[in-house]
């Protein structure tokens, strides 16, 4: 028997985000930080990889 599994690393099957914005959030309001993230800002860093969203 075969298993197949699908990773959608950049949002192409599913668009991540919106659940990205809500983690880094709550990364930050975890950490006593009163910045927020949003959508529009997720959104343009989201597809672009994991190095280039943290350098931003």
């Amino acid at each position: 028997m075969n298993f197949l599994a699908v990773f959608d690393l950049d949002g192409t099957l599913v668009d991540s985000a919106p659940l990205t914005a809500a983690i880094l959030c709550r990364m930050l309001a975890d950490r006593g930080a009163a910045a927020r993230v949003t959508l529009a800002r997720a959104r343009a860093h989201v597809s672009v990889g994991g190095e280039a969203m943290i350098s931003a």
